[in-house]
């Protein structure tokens, strides 16, 4: 009787122990996932970089931090030229690939004061929280283009190719904002 007893606490307590680590590891998961969602939630999934979504909140904060501070800022918006008749003309495929390359290329042209964002379609922001001078923004816009330029989509066997440009509005955010 004492073996048996022995072996049902040896039992019972392999199963409390048992159901303890699973209990750690489905919070891992859970935790995990959940970490997994808020990412997806806030980047689009083809460029990789920050959405919409992601924008507004963090732009919300800046504005609300500028009530306490001076920051200078600015935003940038970009429109890629003529992409429908890229994505049209050329397909879907080469659509993506140009939506992907502007959104490396800007993230590493713009990497040391600006968040780029993938607004929807072909619209991309920069925001710059510390906007040290517009003529630093110009040359990096020029940067840009001239990597864009730099960029030979192939698009069929004879060598055709075409060039990525794109238009850009710079807002700059003062004070009186």
């Amino acid at each position: 009787l004492r073996v048996f007893h022995r072996a049902v606490i040896g039992v019972s307590v392999a199963l409390i122990v048992s159901l303890f680590v699973m209990f750690i590891l489905s919070n891992r998961n859970a935790h995990s996932e959940k970490k997994k969602l808020e990412y997806l939630s806030n980047h689009d999934s083809l460029t990789e970089l920050k959405n919409r979504r992601a924008f507004e909140k963090i732009y919300d904060n800046y504005l609300v931090n500028k009530l306490t501070t001076s920051l200078r800022g600015a935003l940038i918006f970009f429109d890629i030229d003529y992409f429908k008749q890229i994505n049209d003309g050329f397909g879907h495929a080469t659509g993506d690939r140009v939506l992907q390359e502007f959104a490396n290329i800007s993230k590493e042209v713009f990497a040391d004061n600006g968040t780029v964002f993938r607004f929807g379609g072909d619209e991309f922001i920069l925001l710059i929280q510390h906007l040290e001078s517009r003529e630093k923004i110009e040359c990096q816009l020029n940067e840009l283009r001239r990597r864009l330029k730099e960029l030979n989509f192939l698009v069929d066997k004879n060598g055709k190719v075409f060039y990525v440009h794109f238009s850009a509005g710079i807002v700059e955010l003062t004070e009186q904002m």
